[in-house]
């Protein structure tokens, strides 16, 4: 009984270390795509990001199916990773679909939410107004994603935060580039 005890616990400890070191991985490279490092069409060269983020081969792997689910990348026969490219009905469907969620969230804020989360909200909206007004893109993204987390964690409901999580990168990666664009109106 105890070495069955003592089995199981090496094998949480190994899994509570790969997945931090996993998302950890996903994180860099969903940032990386996120805000332009990695433009679309880039292949994503396996040997290559092993060596630069000291990983292996496995973990980089389910890394890159991770990002392949969120609709980051494309793995292409004989050809590897590539970050996707982005369209414009792809936009349009994202924002129309996030904007039923958030709506969504919204009357669950008014129906759930307590005191503590309007105050929050409303001074997350305040930094976004003012990171606006600054026009730091940087700081508009913060500062909406700030406001959307704690609007999204008010609503209280796990179905709701799973869906808008699926699509979080690809959202903010069309708000990054919107941002930064030359010609954006404000």
């Amino acid at each position: 009984m105890v070495s069955q005890h003592s089995e199981t616990s090496e094998h949480d400890a190994v899994n509570r270390t790969a997945a931090p070191l996993r998302q950890s991985v996903v994180e860099a490279l969903r940032q990386s795509i996120v805000h332009g490092r990695l433009a679309p069409g880039a292949r994503l060269i396996e040997r290559e990001l092993i060596e630069m983020m000291g990983v292996s081969r496995t973990v980089l792997r389910e890394a890159l199916r991770q990002l392949e689910a969120e609709k980051l990348i494309d793995v292409v026969a004989n050809k590897g990773a590539v970050v996707r490219n982005l369209s414009r009905a792809e936009a349009e469907d994202l924002y129309s679909i996030r904007a039923a969620l958030e709506g969504l969230a919204a009357r669950l804020v008014t129906e759930r939410g307590n005191a503590d989360t309007r105050r929050a909200l409303s001074a997350a909206l305040a930094e976004t107004v003012k990171a606006y007004e600054d026009r730091n893109p940087q700081t508009i993204v913060a500062s909406k994603n700030t406001f959307y987390e704690i609007l999204f964690r008010g609503a209280d409901s796990e179905t709701l935060s799973a869906m808008i999580g699926s699509l979080q990168a690809r959202v903010w990666r069309w708000r990054v580039l919107g941002l930064a664009h030359p010609q954006r109106s404000d």
